[in-house]
């Protein structure tokens, strides 16, 4: 009995420490830019990519490295400034095997899914090319 009160204080001992969020700081401001400005290439996006470490700590805009990297989410990103739809995976670490897959039309989510088969149809049902 006594060694399963020492197992069940460490679980909820460590259910606290991995679950409790904190707050990040905030993101420095920056002076706007005035005058012309570079573009971004694709292939300088596709190397900073490269360099990205998967499950590794977020950056200041808080989306972690697996999401920019995921061929799903970058191909959907294009595909909704053209087409006005797409498909993009999210899932809760607190929680195994929670992952969302949200169509969305534009800038509106029309519907979240467990099935990305599901997800996948109603994404082409709305929108014909997402």
């Amino acid at each position: 009995m006594d060694r399963k009160r020492a197992v069940k204080r460490w679980r909820d001992y460590f259910e606290e420490i991995s679950n409790v969020e904190f707050e990040h700081p905030a993101v420095p401001f920056a002076s706007p830019v005035y005058g012309p400005v570079q573009k971004i290439t694709v292939s300088e996006t596709e190397a900073a990519l490269r360099k990205m470490k998967s499950g590794k700590a977020t950056g200041p805009d808080d989306l972690p490295a697996d999401l920019w990297k995921s061929q799903r989410s970058l191909d959907d990103a294009g595909s909704t400034s053209r087409h006005g739809c797409g498909l993009m995976m999210s899932e809760r670490k607190s929680e195994k095997r929670k992952r969302l897959y949200h169509v969305f039309i534009g800038d509106k989510t029309v519907h979240n899914w467990r099935n990305y088969r599901e997800a996948k149809k109603a994404a082409k049902k709305a929108g014909g090319r997402c």
